[in-house]
């Protein structure tokens, strides 16, 4: 009886991390492929990452380009 739960508890286990492994590389796959499109504009991932940099480094999240706060 507690061979068979283990095989059980073994198997949803080794599931579960296959589904979370699919679900990673199907959506790191779509994230890549959206980020080498055309539309992904330099301007918009400058933004995100300047307000990163300045948070890092104890300044004030400000966007030199346009401005906004």
């Amino acid at each position: 009886m507690i061979a068979i739960t283990l095989i059980r508890n073994r198997w949803s286990s080794l599931i579960f991390i296959a589904v979370l492994i699919v679900f990673t590389l199907v959506f790191m796959v779509i994230q890549l492929r959206r980020f080498h499109l055309p539309d992904a504009q330099a301007f918009d991932l400058g933004i995100f990452q300047q307000g990163v940099w300045l948070l890092a480094n104890g300044y004030s999240p400000f966007v030199t380009v346009q401005g906004w706060r």
